[in-house]
C-alpha cells in the first residue's frame, strides 16, 4: 500500500512539473532580409534554427589536390545523414525561395495553413510584434508599378487572414513603390508567443476537425 502511495505521489509530482513547464511561454523571433534568422526562446534557453541552406563546400587549391593525390586519405565510411525534423523541413522548404516572391509565398503559405483545420492552433498564437517594410523597385517603371500591385494584392489579404485568426499586439506594414531605385528591398521582423498547453488543446481540437473533415471526404 505504501509503495502504491509513493508511486501515485511521484506521478502527481511529474504531472504538476509537466503542467508548470507547459505554462511558460515559448517565443519565436524571425528576421528576414538578405539572410534568415530564426530563434526559439524558452525561459533562459535559446535555440537558433538555420534556414539559410547548406554551405557550399570550399574549393581546394591545386596544391592541395596534388598533395591529396600523392598522399590519399584512408577511405572512411560516410556518416549516415540524420533524418530532418518535419517541422524544420517544412520551414526550409517554405523559405527556400528568396527575394520578394519568396516573402510573398511565405505569407500565403502560412495564411493557407491558418485557414485549414489547423485554425485552433493558430488561435492560440500571439503576434507580439510584426514589422514589415517592403520597397518595390525594378529597372523599368512600368514593371515596378505592376509588381507593386501584385505584391499588395498578395501580402495584404494573407496578412488580413492571419490577423483575423491570431491574436496580435503590435504590427506595422509598409509597402511602397520606388521608381528611382533599380532593385527591391525588404526587411521583416516578427516575434510570436505561445503557451504550450494552450497549443496542445488547440492541436486536439485540430485533430478532431481533421477527423470530421476526413470522414466527410473534404480533405
Amino acid at each position: 500500500m505504501i509503495v502504491i502511495k509513493i508511486i501515485l505521489w511521484v506521478l502527481l509530482a511529474l504531472l504538476l512539473l509537466l503542467v508548470t513547464a507547459f505554462s511558460f511561454p515559448v517565443r519565436v523571433s524571425v528576421k528576414y532580409s538578405d539572410n534568415i534568422s530564426l530563434i526559439v526562446k524558452y525561459l533562459f534557453l535559446k535555440f537558433p534554427i538555420d534556414l539559410n541552406g547548406e554551405k557550399k563546400p570550399e574549393k581546394k587549391s591545386k596544391k592541395a589536390k596534388s598533395n591529396l593525390k600523392q598522399n590519399p586519405e584512408p577511405t572512411k565510411n560516410k556518416p549516415t545523414p540524420k533524418k530532418e525534423n518535419a517541422a524544420v523541413k517544412w520551414l526550409k522548404d517554405t523559405f527556400k525561395e528568396r527575394g520578394l516572391k519568396g516573402l510573398l509565398n511565405v505569407f500565403k503559405e502560412i495564411a493557407k495553413l491558418a485557414g485549414t483545420f489547423l485554425k485552433p492552433i493558430f488561435r492560440n498564437i500571439v503576434i507580439k510584434k510584426l514589422d514589415l517594410n517592403i520597397t518595390v523597385a525594378f529597372e523599368d517603371a512600368a514593371q515596378t508599378a505592376i509588381n507593386y500591385g501584385y505584391f499588395c494584392s498578395g501580402i495584404y489579404p494573407a496578412l488580413a487572414v492571419l490577423l483575423r485568426i491570431m491574436k496580435y499586439k503590435d504590427y506595422s506594414v509598409n509597402i511602397a513603390a520606388d521608381f528611382d531605385k533599380k532593385s527591391p528591398e525588404f526587411d521583416v521582423y516578427a516575434e510570436i508567443s505561445l503557451i504550450p498547453h494552450f497549443v496542445v488543446f488547440g492541436a486536439v481540437h485540430a485533430l478532431v476537425n481533421f477527423i470530421v473533415l476526413k470522414a466527410k471526404n473534404k480533405i
